[in-house]
């Protein structure tokens, strides 16, 4: 872009034109995008170089950083404005925090230069509060990038097998491997054996979390019920048997004799006795 102005010298032996160019002063750009710089001094009549990118932590990248010349540098048109981008932060070194606790990993990270961000996941092996993974993952990444850690929230919840039915001692172990606690109570029962589950809690289905207590409610069968017959038994089948039924048993050894069988008891076969209730069993 020229404007011409004629300059007219009167001679002896004719008449001097001369030409003088018009300039322009470059603007401030500094600060804007590349593309918007460029477009600025394209739209002026100058020419746009790009130089090489240096990293700056403070300068976004993408963004001008640097210009050559000057803002205010007076120049003709179609002269060579030369712009610097930035590219953004210089990678660090960026510390592998997985299986560090949460605060740990955070503080790790924050003292190398970084933001953090937290998600948080089910993890059936690697316990809550410990990060699972982090992204990015690679050995560097922009100084003040932000990091994002997965956290474990520990293991998933976990159904509560239907159990009921089912003898105390096999229910427990069945829930035991399914990652539960087991509690007990127990309870008469007109209708379920006893030593037979008869309710659970969380209810069967429910999810529940993994490694929280499920309380079995157990039979004790009916709380009254017809004393069984102990003759014949050895002393320990007879406190197994009377253990089973609730009953507490005293031993009266007959004297003079080997001791190693129930020959006759103090509640009769039949009598209607509760649970709790003692009997001495007579051994010969």
């Amino acid at each position: 872009m020229l404007a011409i102005v004629l300059l007219t010298a009167a001679a002896a032996w004719g008449v001097w034109t001369y030409v003088v160019p018009h300039t322009t002063p470059t603007p401030q750009v500094v600060g804007l995008s590349v593309d918007a710089a460029t477009d600025r001094l394209r739209e002026l009549g100058f020419t746009v170089k790009l130089a090489q990118g240096r990293y700056d932590r403070q300068v976004p990248e993408g963004t001008v950083l640097r210009v050559d010349p000057p803002a205010g540098t007076e120049l003709e048109e179609g002269q060579t404005v030369t712009l610097v981008p930035s590219l953004g932060p210089p990678p660090t070194t960026l510390p592998d925090v997985t299986g560090l606790a949460e605060s740990k990993a955070r503080t790790t990270l924050e003292q190398a230069g970084f933001e953090v961000a937290i998600e948080r996941a089910f993890h059936d092996e690697i316990a809550e509060g410990e990060v699972i993974r982090q992204s990015p993952s690679e050995a560097e990444a922009p100084f003040g990038a932000t990091i994002t850690l997965t956290v474990s929230k520990g293991h998933a919840p976990v159904e509560v097998p239907d159990v009921v039915g089912r003898p105390e001692d096999k229910a427990t172990k069945q829930l035991r491997d399914a990652g539960f606690e087991v509690a007990t109570v127990e309870a008469f029962s007109d209708d379920v054996p006893r030593g037979e589950v008869m309710d659970v809690s969380p209810e069967p289905g429910a999810e529940a979390p993994y490694g929280s207590a499920v309380t079995l409610t157990v039979s004790q069968g009916p709380e009254e019920f017809p004393a069984p017959t102990f003759t014949g038994l050895t002393p320990s089948q007879a406190r197994a048997k009377a253990d089973d039924y609730g009953l507490v048993v005293r031993f009266f050894f007959v004297p003079n004799t080997p001791h190693t069988v129930v020959i006759s008891q103090s509640i009769a076969a039949g009598t209607t006795v509760r649970v709790g209730d003692s009997l001495t069993l007579f051994v010969a």
